[in-house]
């Protein structure tokens, strides 16, 4: 329903889906794909962006406690909501998530190799860098339509 809405029309993201060989062999039958990007990251840099995050209770802001940090301690700067870290934020849940996503992800990631629409992203670097890349191929997606 909400890719058939009028933003969408030029283009959208699908963030975080399809996530398994199915998923995208079913969205195939009903879309054509553009573009799969794929975030190639260590362990390490996953556990500390991930595990650095803090969300408030209240409006749902993300913080990172490294990179982008509340003006005051466990406070929202926002609606001054509390800050806390959520289950799936903790390291023992992001192992476990990156155990299913190696799992479920290497025959999805072939699938868009083998399809030509896969770019590899080294999400190593800076988060700047990353995004300049993401903008790069969402630009070139544009000029191609």
């Amino acid at each position: 329903d909400r890719i058939s809405k009028d933003d969408c029309k030029k283009g959208f993201i699908l963030d975080g889906f399809p996530r398994t060989l199915e998923q995208a062999l079913k969205l195939s039958e009903l879309l054509d794909i553009d573009l799969a990007i794929n975030f190639n990251c260590d362990e390490e840099t996953v556990l500390e962006r991930l595990g650095g995050r803090i969300t408030c209770r209240s409006c749902g802001k993300i913080y990172h406690l490294k990179n982008i940090r509340p003006k005051r301690e466990g406070i929202c700067d926002d609606c001054g909501g509390e800050l806390y870290q959520r289950e799936d934020q903790k390291p023992e849940a992001i192992k476990k998530r990156l155990e299913i996503y190696r799992e479920k992800s290497e025959p999805l990631i072939e699938f868009y190799r083998r399809e030509g629409k896969l770019r590899e992203v080294d999400a190593n670097r800076p988060i700047e860098r990353v995004e300049e890349v993401i903008n790069d191929c969402l630009q070139h997606i544009k000029e191609v339509m």
